[in-house]
């Protein structure tokens, strides 16, 4: 999830635009060597920048989020899109406190994943009564809240709200 945000390629970008290259003009199979353009690193092209964060993006995919693992899950959803979940830039939030190391290790930690409009995944390391529930008007209303606290850039919600 954190590949796919829009935090994670801004900072690719950054690092990519920080950094310095040679340019080979030749290569020299038989000797196993390289003729460089010049001795001076250059900085590297957009095109370079855009690809090197797009293979990192692929790269911290395929790690996948074993952390995920030792987490039970428990659905919510909601019946009705005049009172629906929402979501921002970020694919999925973590409520607890300490530095995201020590949070995601501890009990009290929630993971909290929308899917869409009608449900959401919430995660603990502790086990949930109940797995799969309706949730009422007041911790939709506490969701959105949240999320909107949370949120640095957009919300996406298929209605306006007035309780943010």
């Amino acid at each position: 999830m954190r590949a796919r945000s829009t935090l994670f390629r801004e900072q690719k970008k950054i690092e990519g635009e920080s950094l310095l290259a040679y340019e080979i003009e030749e290569v020299y199979p038989e000797r196993n060597a390289v003729k460089v353009k010049s001795l001076t690193p250059q900085p590297v092209s957009p095109a370079f920048v855009k690809n090197r964060a797009i293979t990192q993006m692929r790269e911290e995919i395929q790690k996948g989020a074993a952390w995920l693992k030792d987490f039970c899950w428990a659905l919510r959803y909601c019946e009705s899109v005049t009172d629906p979940f929402v979501i921002s830039e970020l694919p999925f939030a973590i409520e607890g406190t300490g530095k995201l190391e020590q949070s995601i290790r501890h009990p009290d930690t929630l993971v909290i994943f929308p899917l869409c409009w009608q449900a959401c995944l919430f995660g603990s390391l502790r086990r949930f009564d109940i797995e799969t529930d309706k949730f009422s008007v007041e911790d939709m209303r506490t969701s959105r809240r949240k999320y909107r606290a949370w949120a640095k850039s957009f919300i996406l919600s298929p209605v306006e709200f007035s309780d943010f």
